[in-house]
């Protein structure tokens, strides 16, 4: 009975995960952080098998760095969700599939060369900085979005999101607006979601939040 929140907005990123690890009927422990910093800028969230959740995002958080030491600067956002759209879909035509649904959320600073550009040429042209959020599932599909859910309680929070998310409200209202979809998870869902993990990203870098309990 996993759950996955995401809001991008137009200054940050905030993502929330139910902290509940269990199998079955069985809860094992209620402060797992399904929200892994793969880069000092990126957060990927997971749902899904445990084993598969930690052996993923290793995988991913990894390849990420091994391919920042290559270039010799961090990987753009885009790029990083492209790579790891790729891996879920090559794993599903494999024999060892990842059983994993994402939420990948990334604050990305401006592109040196195309500032330069934009100064050279005297142009208005985009620098690729922004907040970024996709999302991503077992089957390889990936799309940006401006909000997003994973999981059980995903169901009930579109609706909130729909009707109260704008693109320019400040990181009080996000918390806020994520506080009224764990909410709304809690009341719909029988299975107990006793904490919720939120982190949330900006220009600063990632910064993790109080849980809601």
């Amino acid at each position: 009975m996993e759950t996955l929140i995401g809001i991008a907005c137009r200054d940050h990123v905030i993502l929330a995960a139910s902290s509940s690890a269990a199998h079955s009927i069985l809860q094992f422990k209620d402060d797992e952080d399904k929200l892994h910093p793969i880069e000092d800028n990126k957060i990927l969230a997971t749902t899904g098998e445990a084993g598969d959740r930690v052996q993923f995002t290793d995988f991913i958080q990894r390849n990420l760095s091994l391919n920042s030491h290559r270039q010799g600067r961090r990987t753009t956002a885009p790029a990083a969700a492209h790579f790891i759209r790729g891996e879920l879909a090559n794993a599903i035509r494999s024999r060892s599939p990842f059983g994993v649904n994402c939420l990948l959320g990334a604050f990305d600073p401006p592109l040196p060369e195309l500032r330069k550009l934009a100064e050279t040429s005297g142009k208005a042209v985009a620098d690729g900085s922004g907040a970024y959020l996709w999302y991503l599932d077992h089957l390889g599909s990936l799309q940006q979005v401006p909000y997003g859910t994973q999981g059980y309680g995903g169901s009930f929070c579109m609706a909130i999101l729909d009707r109260y998310y704008k693109e320019t409200q400040t990181e009080a209202e996000s918390v806020e607006l994520i506080g009224q979809c764990v909410a709304e998870v809690r009341k719909r869902i029988i299975i107990n979601n006793p904490r919720f993990t939120v982190k949330l990203i900006n220009k600063d870098g990632i910064k993790t939040l109080p849980p809601i309990v």
